[in-house]
């Protein structure tokens, strides 16, 4: 699925999204960049997780950069959508607080967004031809791609996203009558006109829905 080994990760961490990087930072892959942006809770708190966890992964050479704070254009719910508390707890780690160096912290993480999302986008033309994996909204890649222009397919040769519902109840949202249960999968309605640019973009695309990562079951 990944063409070659490096990429940049794009997640919400979220209890769910820190598993999904340290699983990464163990393989033999090369992790391009870290970005840590709004969804499970607000962007300050996501960068800071990435940041404990790229500290407890004793990884602190991974660029760790803050994604985007809010959705791609005006969402209709937006009070909707402010986090996934319920779920992971307010800081997004179920209250688990990671240790992380101030300076490693600090970096770049109060730029205004506009600089951020160019950063990113540098970082992707410096590091060539790489798989682009979000697993939690598509904001952060949307405003990417808009930075890349007709470049975008030199720089970035798959996207992988996790979202989405097509035959499954979804997992937010409004509630369908006749079912009881969500019309919505989280990440995609996060930021629904995100997910759109993403998907325009032309860019070969695998998408792992909801309806696979349901049935999923870890055991610890």
């Amino acid at each position: 699925m990944i063409s070659n080994n490096k990429i940049v990760l794009d997640c919400d961490p979220g209890e769910d999204d820190a598993l999904a990087i340290l699983l990464a930072l163990a393989k033999d892959i090369d992790v391009a960049a870290l970005v840590c942006g709004f969804g499970n809770t607000a962007a300050s708190k996501t960068h800071k997780n990435g940041a404990g966890l790229l500290t407890l992964a004793g990884r602190t050479d991974v660029p760790l950069l803050k994604g985007a704070e809010k959705p791609y254009k005006p969402h209709p719910f937006e009070h909707v959508i402010v986090s996934a508390g319920d779920f992971v707890g307010e800081n997004g780690l179920c209250g688990v607080e990671l240790p992380t160096p101030p300076n490693f912290l600090s970096a770049g993480m109060d730029n205004p967004e506009e600089k951020r999302i160019q950063t990113i986008s540098d970082l992707v033309r410096q590091a060539g031809a790489l798989t682009y994996i979000v697993t939690g909204p598509c904001t952060t890649l949307a405003h990417v791609l808009d930075r890349l222009g007709s470049e975008a397919h030199a720089f970035i040769r798959h996207v992988i996203i996790m979202g989405g519902a097509l035959d499954a109840a979804g997992n937010t949202g409004p509630i369908n009558p006749e079912t009881g249960k969500s019309y919505a999968e989280f990440n995609f309605y996060c930021d629904p006109h995100g997910v759109q640019r993403v998907f325009d973009s032309g860019l070969p695309i695998t998408l792992v829905p909801w309806d696979l990562t349901e049935q999923i079951v870890l055991t610890y």
